[in-house]
């Protein structure tokens, strides 16, 4: 039995619109849609529909002056659900790349809210449409630039974390210097080495004595006499 989805092609239509879909949480949506028989919410989606196409048709030429159409980006869009999921759960915290990807999520609503108000006289539907998204630019504005994109926060994230950072950067140099005053005290050190050639002689500067602040030069050391040859006889040890 063929159903009105059948009939409609509904699933075809469905793959084809899924093709100029960039973002996970849109490929959901998607799947949410299912053909119904409400004339009167039918009308409605269809006006919607035709709006948001003019919509966009006048955000690809250039415009001039107040209540411009502006296109509304969904590239890139965050996939936060599972992070949302994750927050349902009492008790649990989220990582700073997740905090920074409720951000991103957030300033994108908040560009979309923006850009559909403004137009909101002749599109008066997309304008109902952005007065259901959250009002977040105090929230934005408060937190920006303290959660980075690689998930560690900037120093000025509180006056507490910029401290501890400079304490922890003063103590570091300390560390530093103290290492490099130890070498410059012990640079002069050498050891002096016979050349394990046994042709070869060997010259080299031996450190001076701490009480008499005399140096020596250890040279022309006598060559080491080769290691005599293994004779081909075995060895016994006796008892």
């Amino acid at each position: 039995m063929n159903t009105s989805a059948d009939v409609l092609e509904f699933e075809a239509l469905r793959q084809l619109l899924r093709r100029y879909l960039s973002s996970e949480p849109g490929k959901r949506e998607l799947e949410k849609l299912q053909p119904h028989s409400d004339r009167a919410l039918l009308e409605e989606d269809l006006a919607e529909a035709a709006e948001a196409v003019e919509y966009l048709r006048l955000a690809t030429r250039p415009q001039t002056g107040r209540g411009s159409a502006i296109r509304v980006d969904f590239n890139g869009l965050p996939d936060t659900e599972t992070i949302v999921q994750k927050l349902r759960i009492e008790g649990a915290g989220l990582e700073p790349k997740e905090i920074f990807a409720i951000f991103a999520l957030l300033d994108r609503a908040a560009d979309a809210k923006s850009s559909l108000a403004a137009v909101a006289e002749r599109f008066p539907r997309l304008g109902r449409r952005a007065q259901t998204i959250g009002e977040f630019r105090a929230l934005l504005k408060d937190l920006e630039g303290k959660i980075l994109p690689d998930g560690s926060v900037a120093d000025h994230a509180s006056v507490a974390l910029a401290r501890l950072r400079r304490d922890i950067e003063r103590q570091k140099r300390s560390i530093q210097e103290s290492l490099e005053r130890f070498l410059r005290s012990h640079r002069d050190e050498v050891y002096c080495k016979r050349n394990s050639s046994p042709s070869a002689t060997s010259a080299s500067w031996c450190p001076s004595s701490p009480a008499s602040g005399a140096s020596s030069m250890a040279s022309s050391m006598a060559p080491v006499p080769a290691a005599p040859p293994c004779s081909s006889s075995r060895l016994r040890l006796s008892t």
